[in-house]
């Protein structure tokens, strides 16, 4: 059909492809002459890659994480939300409609999808450190945990781990983490008969041990950026949501403001009940005359008061923050033996953001100290 340019003062193929990824249909894969060219997963190859351009059975065959979620009957939009959701991981590698590749560093992860036998979508996470492999299992299962709260009750799938032994032998995440309270081993018969074997070095597979502290106070995070680094913020939102899926944080950027609401009232708003302030510093981030004259302001504010914790973080070089009165002073991240670095001098750029998960992670536990716990 025609669809006409706009109507009622509206511009419908803009509004169509904004709400198309509001509902995480599809995403701005590249531009073209200026112009963001969209991508839906639906119409990716069925095929997986071709042994010359990735060996997927190696991956599998040398994975070092594993992981999957079973299914009575596996949703059709599950995979499809998840390439949409972490289309920023899988740009330098492969994505078929019932599959991914991410990269996260030096690891990678194959996240691969079964409908018809046995419904399940399995994770092989390979290479890298057992930090890189750690942060992307809680990338994926952060969004897997999203996507399974916007299906009907009882489609959710059920989480299992593949635990640390010669022979494949996967358990209940949730059955883990009750044993990990009861301070219980994990009990399992192998070829070589009954085993014991501790909990917690199990879960430190795909969890940090801090994220399972189920009394912990929630924090609020505020992320203010420039819409000129949008895609280095949307890489960060990573490691927000995996803190969040971990219970510590919920945070709030500007994208979440719904339309029609006073967009100025929601930003001050937010900021007035942050308990920690995220800035995201670079040349643009300064230029920002919004940024400079109320988000900054407010934040130091609170700052002043004691109510709310910053963490600068500097994404490019930028001499307008060693020129800053105050900002300036503040230990800024990402570091490397206490002399700091912007995000760009890092390769790959994650080595920096998990200096600055690091730092996030350790102002996170200092602050949940001095609040009350959750009953």
């Amino acid at each position: 059909a025609d669809y006409p340019e706009e109507r009622e003062g509206v511009k419908v193929h803009e509004f169509l492809l904004e709400l198309m990824q509001e509902r995480e249909l599809a995403f701005p894969a590249r531009e073209v002459k200026g112009k963001p060219l969209y991508l839906l997963p639906g119409l990716l190859t069925l095929d997986e890659p071709e042994v010359k351009d990735y060996d997927i059975a190696a991956h599998i065959e040398g994975a070092q994480v594993r992981f999957r979620y079973l299914y009575e009957l596996l949703p059709a939009g599950v995979m499809s939300r998840f390439i949409v959701r972490t289309h920023t991981l899988s740009e330098e590698y492969f994505r078929w409609q019932r599959g991914a590749i991410l990269g996260w560093g030096d690891a990678r992860a194959l996240v691969m999808a079964e409908r018809r036998r046995n419904p399940r979508v399995d994770v092989f996470i390979i290479g890298g450190s057992p930090e890189e492999r750690q942060e992307l299992a809680g990338v994926i299962r952060s969004n897997m945990q999203v996507i399974h709260q916007g299906l009907p009750e009882g489609l959710a799938g059920k989480e299992e781990l593949d635990l640390t032994l010669p022979d494949e032998q996967y358990e209940s995440v949730d059955k883990l983490i009750r044993l990990e309270e009861q301070g219980l081993p994990v009990q399992v018969v192998t070829a070589r008969g009954a085993q014991e074997l501790p909990v917690t070095p199990e879960l430190a597979q795909v969890q940090p041990p801090d994220a399972r502290r189920p009394n912990a106070p929630e924090l609020k995070i505020f992320v203010s950026y420039s819409h000129a680094d949008f895609k280095v913020w949307e890489r960060f939102k990573h490691h927000l949501d995996v803190l969040k899926n971990d219970g510590l944080v919920r945070w709030w950027y500007d994208g979440k403001i719904r339309k029609g609401s006073d967009w100025d009232d929601s930003i001050r708003r937010e900021l007035l009940d942050a308990d920690v302030v995220i800035l995201l510093m670079s040349t643009p981030f300064f230029a920002s005359p919004y940024i400079n004259g109320v988000e900054l302001k407010e934040a130091y504010r609170r700052h002043q008061l004691g109510k709310a914790e910053l963490l600068p973080v500097l994404l490019s070089p930028c001499a307008a923050f060693a020129n800053h009165p105050w900002l300036s002073k503040l230990q800024a991240v990402p570091s490397v033996n206490g002399q700091l670095r912007p995000l760009t001098s890092f390769n790959p750029t994650v080595n920096g953001w998990h200096l600055v998960d690091v730092a996030l992670r350790k102002l996170i536990s200092e602050i949940a100290a001095r609040k009350p716990t959750r009953r």
